[in-house]
């Protein structure tokens, strides 16, 4: 069989497969008009994205004559009041009573944006005018032209405050609309209308109104304006930002014939044996064998990137058709290979420019991240459940795990938050148990009432166990200390290093101030259980290759003495007991040296201090030993507590817990 012969067959088998569409266009429903030969397709690419485009012509007279401000809306940090932290969607407030608007305002129809809750604390959103003058004491809802909602304190405010709404949990969403026609403004909580609050709002000729927010010292949102989908659209309602219906039309036809192509190369690969196959069956009676069609499937999927790329720029585009699409290929599984999503992603990383791919990969998570913390509590947890394993799918790609712990988490993404699970509110535990438990003493009465609360409660902690190890193999994989053979450093090098930095960076500033404590609390038993887990695991190599039991059990592990002389950790100069370190290894700078030289000897110290932090290089072992090695095992003295490596992350463990947890604990 000929190469020509091999492309006719994968882009008939590519386009024959493709989903419906759903538009009446007959252009776009030409299902037999694919290209017959490889040197075609780029060119039929080009040719359907134009008529997409011809489509999809139509006029934006409602943004063009009911918006005045920029294309894409962003907050204006020149106007804030107090002193923030603002970027063009997250907002924290630095000063007491912090106040910024959009740089975007509305004067006629229906306009909603969103606001993210990272914290819970004492916040107003709504609108105002451009005549609304904001202090340090007079926010969002303080002036008569602006109005707001308040759910720390379950108020709405306009000069004036009445009784409003539910009270808000970190996490939620909260949506604020205004009519400029009827004169009216209302909010919803997680998607649930919570009335109108104002309904003699002055509109006409003249007034306009922004988006605007107030926030407290160290509270934090983010703000949708439309940049990427509402998660809790409202009909009739129109985002800030207008919709990028063209870029979603041309991204999600070229996503669903890359789509088919990630299924060949998976039948490719294992020539149909595999049978883990996704819901689009793949016809048996035409096995690819040849290896030809690698090659030919390469071709088309570098002509898809290329053409993808320019859009996968909008944050728009990546979470509604590529995390749509992740989501399709994905298996929710912990023991899954994830051939699909790996495939995928070996796609990206052979046509992506370095830089590009950086920035796709970064808005991968960053979406999913949002996703992930901002989704509302069901019953059964499936939609976080769906996006942590589409996390763990992605991070079992070695080359896509290494960058995102590179330079990506800790950075530009808050890995923590994936860590979290949100307590269900009030409401939604009525719901997963509606029969409390009786607070008299049992009867025969209350038996089945009570044995109905034991069930519910037996299924929300199996649900919740879910979530946690999902999490908690997440976690594994970043410290993965065995990938380190073809690509060094390891996974566990690269982590280990990141946390350290995002340790320093919280010592040294305001003690994680970007984080609520249950976040910080949860991220800390969960690396805990994972560094129990290797700890286990090098010392029982440990004994095998010693021939006894010479195990330190998890439950006695220390941080050894020396480790805090000989700065192989660094401390970042934080103040010990007696003073900083520069004055203690002066005053007593005989016990010092007396001490460093009774270690061992400089050779073993420099082989320690070499394997500090590389103990998973594996340049000097092979065989057995390199088995070892890749467990955490580290060729060093036999007096040593465990890895360098396992040790410096339970030093980090030990500082975690006294900056962000053991505070937590006391209140």
């Amino acid at each position: 069989m000929t190469a020509t012969t091999n492309a006719n067959d994968i882009l008939t088998h590519i386009f024959t497969n493709l989903p419906k569409q759903q538009d009446n266009d007959e252009i776009l429903n030409e299902r037999h008009s694919f290209p017959q030969q490889l040197g075609d397709f780029g060119e039929y690419l080009d040719n359907k994205l134009t008529d997409i485009a011809t489509a999809c012509l139509k006029s934006s007279s409602e943004y063009e004559e009911n918006r005045i401000g920029p294309s894409t809306a962003s907050l204006n940090s020149y106007s804030a009041t107090g002193i923030v932290q603002c970027t063009r969607f997250d907002y924290t407030g630095i000063s007491s009573f912090n106040t910024v608007r959009a740089d975007v305002c509305v004067f006629r129809g229906k306009w909603q944006y969103e606001v993210l809750l990272e914290t819970r604390g004492v916040m107003q959103f709504g609108w105002c005018t451009i005549k609304c003058h904001f202090s340090q004491e007079i926010g969002v809802g303080d002036t008569w032209t602006s109005f707001s909602y308040d759910g720390g304190r379950i108020r709405k405010w306009n000069v004036q405050n009445s009784k409003y709404g539910d009270s808000w949990l970190a996490g939620d969403i909260i949506s604020c609309l205004i009519d400029c026609d009827e004169g009216t403004i209302s909010f919803k909580r997680n998607g649930i209308d919570l009335g109108i609050a104002f309904d003699n709002v002055p509109c006409g000729k003249g007034i306009a109104y922004f988006p605007a927010i107030s926030v407290s010292q160290n509270e934090r949102v983010k703000i949708n304006f439309g940049a990427t989908p509402f998660r809790h659209p409202t009909t009739n309602y129109l985002p800030i930002d207008e919709k990028p219906q063209l870029f979603i039309e041309q991204a999600n036809f070229l996503f669903n014939i890359f789509e088919q192509v990630i299924y060949l190369g998976k039948y490719q690969r294992f020539n149909g044996s595999n049978k883990n196959t996704n819901s689009l069956k793949l016809p048996q009676a035409r096995p690819l064998p040849d290896p030809k069609n690698d090659a030919i499937l390469m071709i088309i999927a570098q002509q898809i990137i290329e053409r993808l790329c320019p859009l996968l720029a909008s944050p728009y585009i990546i979470q509604q058709c590529f995390i749509s699409m992740l989501i399709r290929l994905n298996h929710e599984s912990l023991h899954s290979e994830h051939t699909e999503i790996c495939l995928c992603l070996d796609y990206f990383w052979a046509f992506l420019q370095s830089n590009d791919l950086l920035t796709v990969l970064t808005q991968v998570f960053h979406s999913l991240n949002t996703l992930y913390f901002f989704e509302p509590i069901q019953l059964q947890f499936d939609q976080h459940r769906q996006y942590l394993y589409l996390l763990y799918s992605i991070l079992k790609h070695e080359d896509t795990r290494k960058l995102s712990l590179e330079s990506i988490f800790f950075l530009k993404v808050k890995l923590p938050l994936f860590i979290d699970i949100k307590p269900p509110d009030s409401d939604l535990l009525k719901q997963i148990i509606p029969d409390g438990w009786a607070r008299k003493k049992l009867n025969l009465n209350d038996v089945e009432r009570d044995l109905s609360c034991l069930s519910a409660c037996r299924k929300l902690k199996d649900d919740l166990n879910s979530l946690e190890n999902i999490q908690i193999e997440i976690l594994k994989l970043l410290l993965t200390p065995s990938d380190v053979l073809q690509h060094p450093p390891s996974s566990k090098f690269l982590f280990i290093t990141k946390f350290r930095l995002f340790l320093k960076e919280n010592l040294s500033d305001s003690p994680l101030h970007n984080f609520q404590p249950g976040i910080i609390r949860n991220f800390f038993h969960r690396l805990l259980h994972v560094l129990e887990f290797y700890w286990n695991q090098y010392h029982e190599i440990k004994s095998f290759d010693e021939g006894h039991d010479s195990s330190l059990p998890f439950d006695s592990a220390y941080v050894p003495s020396q480790k805090f002389i000989d700065n192989n950790f660094d401390y970042f100069n934080l103040q010990r007991l007696g003073g900083v370190q520069s004055h203690l290894e002066k005053e007593y700078s005989a016990d010092v040296k007396r001490a460093r030289s009774s270690g061992t000897s400089f050779l073993s110290r420099a082989f320690s201090d070499q394997s500090s932090r590389h103990d998973d290089m594996s340049d000097f072992v092979n065989g057995r030993e390199r088995y070892r090695h890749q467990l955490g095992y580290s060729l060093k003295s036999s007096n040593a507590t465990g890895s360098e490596s396992l040790t410096e992350l339970l030093d980090g463990l030990i500082l975690l817990y006294h900056v962000g947890v053991h505070k937590h604990y006391l209140k």
